[in-house]
């Protein structure tokens, strides 16, 4: 009889630890539910003239911050912008190198900022991404990649390490285990520093004034910057 109360007892205590971690977890995958923006990956090329990157990920169609992830899309988007002043007028046409295959294409003016950007249709299919041609009137640039991910978190990581690091800045943007706003994780550059930095930047979205922007190490995880504009 003793010996099924104990195990009786242990079921319980093994039930009530589960229960008990149970809110956290699927808090933490409630907020990792509406990311409407992330990178899976950044490959980047430059010299005097141009910089270029390309960035791959998951993005909403609409890119409307509404503080709802919905209708998301994978994307691969090509941004090429001009360093010398006399480059900023001209178009860009460029040819993808990988290891398995290359595409060519024509660039297309950004919304907003002095890049040009091209969607790229089927990267994996190129492979290992290895060089870029630029071309512009008769002039030609070849750029070598190089992958700006190597060492860093991954945007799940990432968010993972906010919430941890952020739990009481975030905890007002749940109702109950219901996450209530959207959160944009890209990787941002710090050309200030010698040589050039990534990081993450994480912000988190209910409304224009219910927001947390968060600089976070690329390699690490910490928090190495925040801000918070809160409505109470």
């Amino acid at each position: 009889m003793k010996k099924y109360v104990i195990v009786a007892l242990s079921l319980l205590l093994c039930v009530g630890v589960l229960v008990g971690c149970t809110p956290e977890v699927s808090r933490l995958d409630a907020m990792k539910s509406q990311v409407s923006y992330s990178q899976s990956g950044l490959v980047v090329g430059g010299n005097a003239e141009v910089r270029c990157e390309i960035a791959t990920g998951s993005r909403e169609i609409s890119m409307i911050s509404d503080g709802v992830a919905s209708d998301l899309m994978e994307f691969c988007t090509l941004s090429i912008t001009p360093i010398k002043y006399e480059l900023y007028s001209k178009h860009f046409t460029f040819k993808l190198v990988g290891d398995k295959g290359e595409v060519s294409g024509e660039c297309k003016k950004a919304i907003i900022g002095i890049n040009q950007v091209a969607d790229i249709m089927d990267v994996e299919s190129l492979g290992t991404l290895t060089k870029l041609v630029v071309t512009y009137e008769e002039v030609v640039i070849e750029l070598e990649l190089t992958n700006a991910m190597e060492g860093m978190l991954t945007c799940d990581k990432v968010v993972e390490s906010v919430y941890n690091s952020l739990t009481a800045e975030i905890e007002p943007m749940f109702d109950g285990n219901e996450f209530l706003g959207e959160v944009h994780a890209k990787i941002t550059r710090d050309t200030s520093a010698e040589g050039v930095k990534y990081y993450w930047y994480v912000s988190i979205t209910v409304s224009t004034d219910n927001s947390i922007y968060v600089l976070v190490d690329g390699a690490t995880g910490a928090i190495l910057a925040k801000k918070c504009d809160m409505n109470n």
